[in-house]
């Protein structure tokens, strides 16, 4: 069975929010679409501004985000977790920084690489994943 797993942990959006991830890319969803992505595309050069709705692709599994003075938080994920969503709406005050296992929507797009497909279980299998998240000073 086709089979995927996803961490969403959602975060006060701090003044001044900066976030850094190492993708290769992003697959874009449109504005006013549910969400679904449509095209391969550049991953923006500031991933914690608003207006993101985005996967991750190629990303090398730890992110770092914080804000004008306070915490940095690191965010590491497990292997099985190389896919990277940022949700950051405007006007809100959250945002979300979330591994996880495949690109959203992959299992009605053809053709992807296997990084970012969904896991196919056979009876028995399971599918694992896991987030460290760390904080200091900034």
């Amino acid at each position: 069975m086709p089979a995927g797993i996803g961490l969403h942990p959602y975060f006060l959006r701090p003044e001044g929010l900066w976030l850094k991830a190492e993708t290769e890319g992003r697959w874009e969803t449109q504005p006013g679409e549910a969400g679904l992505p449509r095209q391969r595309g550049t991953a923006p050069p500031d991933l914690g501004a608003p207006g993101h709705d985005h996967c991750f692709y190629g990303w090398q599994r730890t992110a770092e985000f914080g804000g004008a003075g306070g915490l940095a938080v690191t965010l590491k994920a497990s292997q099985a977790l190389g896919n990277l969503v940022i949700y950051a709406p405007p006007g809100k005050p959250y945002f979300c920084v979330e591994p996880v296992s495949h690109v959203n929507n992959a299992i009605n797009i053809d053709e992807l690489p296997d990084a970012e497909q969904m896991a196919v279980l056979l009876p028995g299998e399971t599918l694992s994943g896991e987030m460290v998240l760390s904080c200091r000073l900034a």
